[in-house]
């Protein structure tokens, strides 16, 4: 709710918890992966993916958010950009 009023800084923390405390939803992993690619923090948000893809690999909207924080992450790797493409 925070990160929808505008307050992404406020609702890093509890979603940081909700992910400590093994909360399995990956709307979990995607809302905290977007606060931290929109603050610039894309080495961060693509672990927080990395980890939930491997928790729900079917899930299709964290595949997508990995590909779009792989290309907008500076410096991005040949084999990233591929990996990116096939996500």
């Amino acid at each position: 709710a925070l990160a929808t009023l505008g307050r992404g800084a406020e609702a890093v923390p509890h979603l940081r918890e909700a992910m400590r405390l093994g909360i399995g939803d990956a709307v979990i992993p995607n809302a905290l992966a977007a606060l931290l690619a929109e603050s610039g923090a894309y080495d961060t948000a693509r672990v927080v993916l990395d980890e939930a893809l491997r928790a729900h690999p079917e899930d299709a909207a964290l595949a997508h958010n990995l590909s779009r924080v792989l290309v907008a992450t500076p410096g991005l790797s040949t084999a990233d950009r591929a990996r990116a493409l096939r996500l």
